[in-house]
């Protein structure tokens, strides 16, 4: 899948597992999750000489709600270009009401990048043109929640033609080419087929110890 990395992308992920007001309160913003991810990045400057992209994931939140946030950048300085347009609507939303900055469910309902789960990548160009597109974190959207994917990763994919192939063959490609999105879907096929041989494996082993003449002969001698 892939030639020799001599030189790395950079990749920095937050989980936060609490609550956004614990942040607030523990260490005074609610900006905690944003502001480590962006400490995170800026430590791997050096990795993000073509572009960089950020992704967010809101959890738990009401139907209808745009829950998947994503920016990316190849300007000169694409960390400084990200970060900017990320903090310039929060600031503006606190310089309109500074209490709405310490209101983690407000932010969380009304601002992009205010969600428990940011993904970060810096590109190191080694194949590929230095445009968007080719980018991290790449996107997949689906109507359902969870066939939605956000990928980020260090790899060249160096044989899209023969995989594009494959997929096509197995009617696993998306509408739109997607060979990412198509090996998603392969593998995600393979892991449900194989749960479902692992639960008929079980079913025919439970099935075959509940004929067994010990389990049998057991059963008829306990009391009714």
């Amino acid at each position: 899948m892939s030639d020799q990395i001599k030189h790395e992308c950079g990749i920095a992920l937050i989980r936060l597992r609490k609550p956004l007001e614990y942040y607030h309160t523990r260490y005074g913003t609610t900006l905690y999750g944003l502001n480590k991810l962006h400490l995170l990045m800026e430590k791997q400057h050096n990795r993000g000489q073509d572009g960089a992209g950020v992704a967010s994931i809101k959890l738990d939140v009401k139907p209808g709600m745009r829950y998947i946030n994503r920016l990316r950048s190849n300007a000169q300085s694409p960390i400084e270009d990200i970060f900017k347009q990320i903090y310039r609507p929060i600031q503006a939303a606190g310089e309109q009401n500074p209490g709405r900055l310490e209101d983690a469910q407000w932010l969380k309902e009304n601002l992009e990048f205010t969600g428990e789960l940011f993904l970060g990548h810096l590109r190191y160009g080694t194949f590929g043109k230095n445009n968007i597109e080719n980018l991290h974190p790449v996107m997949r959207s689906n109507n359902w929640m969870t066939r939605n994917l956000v990928l980020a990763g260090n790899f060249n994919m160096t044989n899209t033609a023969d995989l594009i192939q494959r997929l096509v063959a197995s009617r696993a490609l998306g509408h739109q080419g997607d060979v990412v999105g198509g090996i998603v879907n392969t593998c995600r096929a393979r892991v449900e087929i194989m749960r479902a041989q692992r639960s008929a494996g079980k079913n025919e082993r439970r099935k075959r110890q509940d004929q067994s003449p010990l389990r049998v002969t057991i059963r008829q001698a306990l009391p009714p």
